[in-house]
């Protein structure tokens, strides 16, 4: 593992990623150099294909993820011990400001991230009154280990705020460089300034509504829930809820389907997924992928994924994926769904009895609701009910 690496992120930011590299590669010219395409698919992403450096990496992302989920790409996939953030706007004066820098690292080992380190609101504004301590990403160095242990960067606009916030958590150091503009100018003009909002061309919810509704069914199995909610929390995504549903009554789970309908207002995500106790995601970047899947496919109704159900077999299976599901094919962790369209049919998850899930799933496709289909295994089940009596409490 090499010491520190440079990581650039470009949207369409030609002239200013040009001067940024440019003037890194002067005063640093061993440097390593991350450079991320975000998809941008015009004469910013022909330039970085075209740099002849080999110092400069380059990664093309097929599309535009947004400010923070490519700063998490570059901070861990450096394969450095620390990784050095520059926005595009800006351009490097001089040198001897990166060696200060590490030298700060080396005096503090608990020291996490030093930049320009100002305090910021809940919205992550910047404000001197905010109880928020924020190393700003547009030129900050920052320890690879202890960002492993970290809510992820994830959003446009303010994407180490949560992550900042851990870090407080965790009795980590900031650190400020008062120094810094003397070395490196920021314009703070690049993609945001240019493209305006959060995430430029990336659908935004309102503030108050996750985009992911992981709705969970419960009843009595502590260490089956705890499994199921740990595996949540591994999301590298966090715009997510778990909305708990508790049968506390023991109703068994035939009544228990009737519950997603009774309690349908407390959902509130974009789109919903149905994971019960007894079930685990295995993909910690489930949010993510639905994110990309939404904006670049037209945000279809339903998302339908696989699932490993007990025994070890792949559900729904080859010779039914891309049709209509047949039952005991199909379990509900296998399909996402917009939550307006959720809340509409979900009455017939508990109309028929067990398997509710099957009868859901195919209501919409009686309906004729956009399907995409991601061949992709999010989620473990491992108990299966059909065929054995349920014991029912009292």
């Amino acid at each position: 593992m090499i010491e520190l690496v440079a990581s650039i992120i470009n949207y369409k930011t030609l002239d200013l990623t040009q001067t940024l590299v440019e003037s890194l590669l002067k005063f640093y010219p061993d440097l390593p150099i991350l450079l991320i395409d975000n998809g941008s698919n015009d004469e910013s992403s022909a330039y970085i294909r075209t740099l002849d450096c080999k110092n400069v990496k380059p990664i093309f992302n097929e599309y535009n993820y947004g400010h923070g989920p490519a700063l998490n790409q570059a901070l861990t996939s450096a394969n450095a011990k620390y990784v050095l953030t520059l926005d595009s706007d800006c351009k490097v004066l001089k040198a001897g400001w990166i060696e200060q820098m590490l030298d700060a690292f080396k005096k503090n080992r608990n020291l996490y991230a030093i930049g320009q380190l100002l305090q910021v609101n809940a919205r992550g504004f910047n404000d001197q009154t905010g109880e928020v301590a924020y190393v700003h990403p547009s030129t900050a160095i920052i320890d690879t280990a202890k960002y492993a242990t970290l809510k992820p960067m994830f959003h446009h606009g303010a994407p180490c705020l949560q992550n900042m916030i851990d870090a407080k958590a965790r009795q980590y150091d900031l650190a400020d460089f008062p120094a810094l503009r003397s070395y490196v100018a920021h314009h703070d003009g690049g993609t945001g300034g240019r493209y305006g909002g959060w995430e430029p061309n990336v659908k935004r919810l309102a503030e108050d509504r996750p985009f992911l509704s992981i709705v969970t069914r419960c009843y009595k199995r502590p260490q089956g829930l705890q499994r199921c909610m740990e595996s949540i929390a591994r999301q590298t995504d966090p715009d997510y809820e778990n909305v708990l549903i508790v049968d506390d009554k023991g109703i068994g789970v035939i009544k228990a389907n009737g519950l997603f309908h009774q309690h349908r207002e407390r959902v509130r995500g974009e789109y919903v997924h149905l994971l019960d106790d007894d079930d685990i995601l295995l993909d910690n970047e489930l949010v993510w992928r639905l994110k990309c899947i939404a904006r670049t496919h037209g945000w279809p109704d339903v998302i339908m994924f696989r699932a490993v159900h007990p025994g070890g077999s792949i559900k729904p299976p080859n010779e039914l994926w891309g049709k209509k599901p047949e039952g005991g094919q199909i379990g509900g962790e296998s399909y996402v769904i917009k939550r307006e369209i959720w809340k509409k049919h979900i009455h017939v998850f508990g109309e028929h009895g067990y398997p509710g899930d099957f009868y859901f799933i195919t209501e919409l496709f009686n309906h004729g609701y956009s399907v995409f289909w991601c061949d992709t295994v999010i989620a473990q089940a491992f108990t299966q009910n059909i065929g054995k009596r349920e014991v029912v409490a009292g």
